[in-house]
């Protein structure tokens, strides 16, 4: 499996909300104006789609390739960080991540 974090996309730049929306009415707008910013610190470790696309080459040409192939600092983090919490721990470490603004590489 190749799992790669957060691929610089454009997909932050690239959102359109519909004609009409007035996203200050809406009642979730805090929440999702909340969640977009906690994006900027995750972004901050984004791969290259080209450093996905490698790590996809790598994992076909291997004669034994691992079963998961992490893609990132970010990706890297988030398995370190998955061999050691619970689900529990695991879901407010990944919320945290987000809606604090920590993102997923922490030192």
């Amino acid at each position: 499996m190749i799992e790669p974090g957060y691929v610089s996309s454009g997909f932050l730049d690239n959102t359109k909300s519909a004609k009409g929306f007035d996203s200050n009415k809406s009642p979730c707008a805090k929440k999702v104006e909340q969640v977009f910013q906690g994006f900027e610190s995750i972004t901050a470790y984004s791969s290259h789609p080209s450093k996905v696309a490698q790590t996809i080459l790598d994992v076909l040409n291997s004669p034994n390739p691992e079963l998961r192939n992490p893609v990132g600092k970010d990706a890297d983090s988030i398995f370190k960080t998955r061999a050691e919490l619970s689900d529990k721990e695991m879901e407010q470490w990944a919320r945290e991540a987000y809606m604090d603004k920590k993102g997923f590489i922490r030192e």
